[in-house]
């Protein structure tokens, strides 16, 4: 019995060097930016309002995908909108 009780702090021990670790690794991975974007995202980056943004998707100058209720912007969307006003 007392032999099991060094394994059992070793193990202990690895398990929350383990925890550690995967925090550590969780906050390194990097996050993979949304693809969709809402209207005050799009007005973020345009620098404009989202009431310009929903003008723009009503008239279909700015191409939109829609989930349920919500209206989302792609960011291929947003890329070919800037590229087609850009001199």
């Amino acid at each position: 019995m007392s032999d099991s009780i060094p394994a059992m702090n070793a193990i202990a021990s690895l398990t929350n060097e383990v925890r550690a670790l995967s925090a550590q690794v969780k906050t390194l991975s990097p996050q993979e930016p949304p693809r969709l974007l809402d209207d005050r995202a799009v007005a973020k980056t345009l620098g404009v309002s989202a009431r310009t943004v929903f003008e723009l998707r009503k008239l279909r100058q700015l191409r939109s995908v829609e989930i349920g209720a919500r209206k989302l912007v792609s960011i291929a969307a947003l890329n070919e909108f800037i590229a087609a006003r850009e001199a």
